[in-house]
């Protein structure tokens, strides 16, 4: 392992991931991008669906530089309760780089020892591991209880994220996950309300933990690019992000052809499941996108409506906020984020889960697009929460930082 690559006089941040990109990885780039106080390391586990933790790397985000990586002899399926080869990996870190603070950010090809360190640590609960085996709590609806009999019928539900231990391994996991956060000093963070609720209800434990809400907040700046929903022209509704089972391309696939007859359909940033259904329906294509090109994606299509068909409980969702910012009014499934997050009629809309729902909402924004347009002239006043607003909310939760620093915390409120 190599020495830092700056002063030593800023104290240091850890933060543990995966290596799958996505909401979690953004949301640790821009963390450590926006954080005037303190630098910041991230440690990855390296793996495949098959097996998540094969590898661990530790990176500094800002640079891009590799800094170490070890290659486990003992890979980690999953997640496991103690692993002591991930334990001595990372008091190797903590010690080596000064760790003041860990970000637990996913424990996905890790271990429970991070919790054994004796560190102040925060953890940010990006997704519904480990609790939840396959992450997005859903097995056909959202689920409202995970017992030893459900964890026996999803282990032949998911695709990915299938779970690979028997289901007696997840509830002895989820005891030891109990009792290692019982002990250590850990503040939770969840990005939206759904999230707390969703946990309280499948396992009353969570109701003892002090489960704080702060939003993640993004870095474009307000810009309107709303296309006017002028009449006499077909609407133009626009699906941004990566297309998965989970944000709802088996609907999509099924309801496209229905869809369309109603409006024309953007597929933006879709990356390769969207080629197939560009290629069969003619639809407005764009693979994929960084999160810099977005302004002028959005500039281009001029989209009228953004609509969200996820099938499972998000637990923030990135592509709402930037649809707000860009003043594109959003339309969602009642479920998760989107539910707890949309103001139905202020600030988006919402509607049921079923196929139909989405079909009777674009019928109804089609007949009602002076709604569409006053609703887009709301968003216009709206205020974009920033990725420095967010890192200050973490900041605000610590205790070992002293007060010199509080006084500036303040003073920004």
């Amino acid at each position: 392992m190599t020495g830092k690559p700056w002063s030593a006089v800023r104290p240091t941040n850890l933060h543990l991931g995966h290596s799958w990109g996505g909401g979690l990885g953004r949301w640790v780039e821009d963390f450590a991008a926006a954080d005037h106080y303190s630098e910041n390391l991230v440690l990855e586990s390296i793996g495949t669906y098959e097996c998540y933790g094969i590898e661990l790397r530790l990176s500094h985000p800002r640079s891009g530089r590799v800094l170490g990586s070890w290659v486990l002899e003992h890979p980690i399926a999953e997640i496991r309760a103690y692993h002591p080869e991930c334990a001595a990996i990372l008091t190797e870190v903590c010690e080596t780089y000064g760790i003041g603070h860990i970000y637990v950010s996913s424990l996905v090809g890790l271990s429970l020892d991070v919790f054994r360190l004796g560190m102040p640590m925060t953890r940010i609960y990006h997704d519904y591991s480990p609790y939840c085996p396959a992450f997005f709590i859903t097995r056909g609806e959202v689920c409202t209880s995970c017992s030893l009999d459900d964890l026996r019928l999803c282990k032949d539900w998911q695709t990915s994220h299938r779970p690979k231990n028997s289901p007696r391994y997840y509830l002895e996991l989820r005891d030891e996950l109990f009792e290692a956060v019982a002990a250590a000093h850990v503040a939770h963070v969840i990005p939206s309300l759904s999230v707390r609720q969703n946990l309280c209800r499948l396992d009353s434990r969570f109701a003892d933990l002090e489960l704080i809400v702060i939003e993640h907040g993004i870095n474009h700046r307000p810009r309107d690019c709303f296309g006017g929903a002028e009449p006499g022209r077909r609407l133009r509704v626009g699906l941004l992000g990566i297309l998965g089972w989970n944000k709802g391309l088996d609907s999509l696939t099924r309801n496209l052809d229905t869809w369309r007859v109603v409006a024309d359909l953007h597929l933006i940033g879709s990356h390769d499941p969207g080629i197939a259904l560009a290629e069969r329906w003619g639809t407005q294509f764009v693979h994929n996108y960084s999160n810099d090109d977005l302004p002028a994606v959005l500039e281009e299509h001029r989209l009228d409506l953004a609509l969200f068909i996820s099938q499972v409980p998000e637990t923030f969702s990135f592509t709402l906020s930037e649809a707000w910012c860009h003043c594109v009014p959003p339309a969602a499934r009642s479920i998760g984020a989107h539910a707890d997050r949309i103001e139905h009629g202020t600030d988006g809309f919402l509607f049921g889960l079923e196929d139909s729902a989405a079909l009777d909402f674009l019928l109804w924004a089609d007949r009602e697009r002076d709604a569409l347009r006053q609703l887009a002239a709301r968003l216009r006043e709206k205020p974009v929460r920033t990725v420095e607003d967010a890192v200050r909310d973490y900041y605000r939760l610590r205790s070992e930082y002293p007060a010199e620093l509080k006084r500036s915390l303040e003073r920004v409120s």
